[in-house]
């Protein structure tokens, strides 16, 4: 698979694609998906981005998210086994075309703090011109500094959004997005998920484990 950072200028028909998208995960999912949100920089109008349409899917609990995989696959979209091994609160897909990434799909739990916290950033791009722009130009700095690390690109624009969000960047591990670009948002690896003591609220509420239990 093709994971070199490049962002690209924006592209009128991103919207387009998106709602393509969305209509068919709507007609896959059925009531299982409460709601379906076009994120991420190509849903900013104006932005340039990497060329990969983000889709957020919100289900009752992430144990219906569990539900909705299968669904997802059959329909022609990847679940990466890895890296959903490690993450908690979200299940994440994607669609590959010649190698590339065309698509994400984060499904999380509709209304909880992750759902949320991922309107608010894009909202907030969308209404202030200016921090769209400067976040462009930290995203092109990055793209190149970064080109070949995806995770590097995407954990160095923490501090940036902890901004946008109102929070000190030293509250990284207090919110849920914050701890998904920082890398953080993984269960530990000597404990099984199996077994962990906040499983349960985490697939029932969308509620991730403490700081201090995750690293």
């Amino acid at each position: 698979m093709t994971d070199e950072v490049v962002v690209v200028p924006y592209e009128l028909d991103w919207p387009a694609r998106f709602e393509s998208a969305r209509a068919r995960v709507s007609l896959v999912l059925g009531e299982r998906a409460l709601g379906i949100e076009h994120i991420g920089s190509t849903s900013v109008p104006g932005l340039s981005a990497k060329p990969v349409i983000d889709l957020l899917v919100g289900t009752k609990t992430l144990a219906e998210a569990e539900v909705c995989v299968p669904l997802l696959v059959a329909d022609g979209w990847d679940f990466p086994a890895d890296v959903n091994a490690t993450i908690v609160g979200r299940r994440f897909l994607r669609k590959l075309e010649s190698g590339a990434r065309t698509h994400h799909l984060h499904v999380v739990v509709h209304g909880a703090e992750l759902w949320t916290e991922y309107l608010e950033f894009r909202d907030k791009l969308r209404r202030h011109p200016d921090i769209a722009r400067e976040y462009e130009e930290l995203k092109r700095e990055l793209a190149e500094k970064y080109r070949d690390q995806r995770d590097l690109y995407t954990s160095s624009k923490t501090d940036f959004v902890a901004r946008v969000l109102g929070l000190p960047p030293d509250t990284v591990r207090a919110r849920p997005l914050l701890r998904l670009l920082a890398g953080t948002c993984f269960w530990p690896a000597h404990v099984s998920r199996g077994t962990h003591d906040h499983q349960d609220d985490v697939l029932q509420n969308g509620n991730l484990p403490p700081a201090r239990e995750i690293r």
